[in-house]
């Protein structure tokens, strides 16, 4: 019995030892692998202790920053920073300002970071070796121990020059755009207003020669109705040879051919038709017959004749091949 409880012991310190050699090895591995990790990220990483001195950084870190591993190591994270408001010189060859109001936003986040473990990505700026101060994005997060204890920050650095850069050389851009567009507009709305004053004047000249040829058409008119056609008429009423007559017809005949691209653009009222006249040119455009138009007016079919025939006379189409009612629809 004694000797069987000796190889059990023996048994049970074998696995305690293997066991203890595996978590060695794990815990190797997993260091090992951390230490890869770190190594070879192209972001610059920074372990602190609890009082902030950096016990841990990679070659990007010292990239970043311009330093060696002998000026970084023992140093505190807080000489990378700026440490109090002015002007400072960047990276990308810029002068920026520095307020108050970024140191309060630090204070913040450090205390942010300590109260919930982790704080989200945030803008700040790094101090390097040669006194340029660096546009970053920092992440950090606390390290615990198996008792919950903070033994440890990790940060993890973005270098956003770059992107900084190029946001504002877009802000730049879209300015000049935003500013060539209003230029643009304006160019376009003065040119509008040029186009829509030319048009205004364009519209008051062709009034104007409307009016003017109107006025030169009653002008012809009335001087050829009657200064010409009353003598017109008055010869043919004296006796004279066949080939007289025939000369005043092709002389009145003329004249109505003369004067007849004035007559569209004027009202049945210049040819003194009265009242009754207009009354009967109305229904004739209207498409009445004499007799129709006899019956609305109570008069004979021969009474509206004789309309029609003064009618016919004073617009100077009488005895020619000539509808009345298409006449009378060319004018106003």
């Amino acid at each position: 019995m004694r000797y069987k409880h000796h190889k059990t012991k023996q048994a049970d310190d074998s696995i305690q030892q293997g066991l203890s050699k595996s978590s060695q090895l794990a815990e190797r591995g997993q260091t090992a692998l951390a230490d890869s990790i770190i190594e070879t990220s192209l972001c610059a990483i920074v372990v602190t202790d609890t009082s902030g001195c950096i016990t841990r950084f990679n070659d990007a870190f010292l990239e970043m920053f311009g330093c060696t591993r002998e000026e970084v190591a023992g140093r505190c994270m807080i000489e990378f920073a700026p440490w109090e408001p002015g002007r400072y010189e960047t990276t990308a060859g810029e002068t920026i300002e520095i307020d108050e109001d970024f140191f309060k936003k630090t204070r913040e986040m450090v205390a942010a970071l300590f109260k919930d473990g982790r704080v989200p990505r945030f803008e700040s700026f790094g101090f390097r070796k040669d006194g340029k101060v660096i546009r970053i994005y920092e992440n950090p997060a606390l390290i615990y121990n198996e008792q919950g204890e903070v033994v440890a920050a990790a940060t993890i650095i973005q270098d956003i020059t770059e992107s900084k850069l190029n946001e504002k050389k877009l802000k730049a851009l879209n300015k000049e755009l935003e500013q060539r567009v209003e230029e643009r507009t304006a160019e376009l709305e003065a040119k509008t207003k040029r186009l829509e004053e030319t048009n205004v004047a364009l519209n008051v000249l062709l009034e104007k020669r409307d009016e003017d040829k109107k006025e030169l058409g009653e002008k012809v008119l009335l001087n050829v109705r009657e200064l010409i056609l009353p003598y017109i008429e008055k010869l043919k009423k004296d006796p004279a040879p066949p080939e007289r007559k025939t000369l005043l017809e092709i002389i009145e005949r003329n004249l109505t051919d003369i004067v007849s691209p004035f007559l569209h653009s004027l009202s049945l009222k210049f040819f003194n038709l009265t009242s009754t006249e207009l009354k009967i040119a109305a229904l004739i455009r209207g498409g009445k017959s004499s007799q129709e138009i006899a019956n609305t007016l109570y008069l004979s079919k021969n009474t509206i004749d004789a309309y029609r025939d003064s009618i016919r006379r004073k617009l100077g189409i009488k005895n020619k091949k000539i509808n009345l009612k298409t006449h009378l629809m060319t004018f106003e």
